[in-house]
């Protein structure tokens, strides 16, 4: 099995010097609308009817910064998303269900139906092998765009004209869009032209991630194979009830490689490397094996004082390619953590469709003909 590498790239946030004359008097305002608050999802829905009546800038304004300690339903986030309009809302709403994407459901959202035995837990797993092995190696030729919205957490001083504002929470920092084509097994990004890792981390600079469309299933399902996995629970998706396993990884039987740029030493640009421990959770469709969930939290050395977390979670759905239907990725969400910034990448797939290549003919007038 081709390993995969994961490549997380998080910005370097500065604090600007401003330089002003001696007629120059700034005046300091410091906006901190950050209340380091941990909700549930229920008290989420609450504080958004409270907010509902209010600007999308002041709404924007009380949900920066707060946390949630559950993870946020897709039809939840959906909801929220229609209650609370506004472009800032959005962007704010997103960042808060992002960086919770790796926690527990409520246990309000998980189904109360029986653990399955150890047998049928057994062919559900053998099912998702059996899945990876056939679908990964079948899948077509495709394009697909690529979104991405980047999120960042840091303390940043802002100059607006005459005013220093404080501003601290996650901060929406960019959304660029791009067409990733699968081609004979490989992925390749139709927006990069570069050919060093160097001019390609300076065109897509932040956190960024790969392999979401078959070989991450390769190498964690393989892993998995190699250590620990258990049964977790029942949770409902849109195609049915969906079978949660929890897995481990450990350093010695990892093959998922960690690579995260830059880190700034004496002036210079340096890649951390990593192949570490990681563990998460896999959901299935139990009666066919099709992945329609993962999540990887790496458990770093505590010597890599360079790169906290650096954590991977990808949803994915039937889509139709070509007359077939394919388990594709939708989302996923990347999430990097350093001593000065979290990063979050919020990455969506959509418009699938089959990649066919095309032949011109140039006659001797210069013309092109399409065959």
């Amino acid at each position: 099995m081709r390993r995969l590498s994961i490549l997380l790239v998080a910005l370097v946030c500065t604090l600007p010097t401003i330089l002003l004359g001696q007629d120059a008097a700034p005046q300091i305002e410091l906006v901190t609308p950050w209340s380091d608050e941990q909700l549930t999802v229920e008290q989420l829905e609450h504080v958004a009817a409270v907010l509902h009546a209010k600007s999308d800038r002041e709404r924007a304004r009380e949900l920066n910064g707060r946390h949630l300690t559950q993870r946020l339903r897709a039809a939840r986030f959906e909801r929220l998303n229609l209650e609370l309009p506004g472009k800032e809302t959005r962007e704010a709403l997103l960042a808060i269900a992002d960086e919770a994407a790796f926690l527990e459901l409520p246990a309000a959202d998980l189904l109360d139906l029986p653990a399955p035995n150890r047998a049928a837990q057994g062919r559900m797993v053998s099912r998702a092998v059996a899945f990876v092995a056939t679908t990964v190696s079948r899948m077509p030729d495709f394009m697909a765009t690529r979104t991405t919205t980047r999120f960042q957490d840091a303390y940043v001083m802002r100059s607006i004209e005459k005013h220093v504002i404080a501003v601290e929470g996650f901060q929406f920092v960019d959304r660029h869009e791009v067409t990733a084509v699968y081609r004979e097994g490989q992925e390749v990004d139709q927006g990069l032209t570069a050919t060093t890792p160097e001019e390609k981390i300076n065109k897509k600079p932040g956190l960024h991630s790969w392999g979401e469309f078959g070989p991450l299933l390769g190498v964690v399902v393989a892993d998995i194979l190699k250590d620990k996995i258990s049964w977790s629970h029942w949770e409902q998706t849109i195609v049915g009830p969906a079978a949660v396993f929890q897995f481990a990884v450990e350093a010695d039987k990892s093959s998922y490689i960690v690579h995260y740029c830059c880190v700034l030493k004496g002036g210079r640009s340096s890649e951390f490397t990593s192949t570490p421990a990681y563990h998460g959770e896999i959901a299935l469709e139990p009666a066919t094996g099709a992945v329609l969930r993962i999540v990887l939290k790496t458990d770093l050395s505590p010597d890599d004082v360079d790169l906290r977390r650096a954590d991977l979670a990808v949803d994915y759905k039937r889509i139709d390619i070509g007359g077939r239907s394919y388990i594709l990725p939708t989302r996923s969400i990347s999430l990097s953590k350093t001593p000065t910034v979290v990063a979050i990448n919020d990455v969506v797939f959509d418009h699938y469709h089959q990649f066919r290549g095309e032949m011109r003919i140039v006659p001797s007038d210069g013309t092109d003909q399409p065959q």
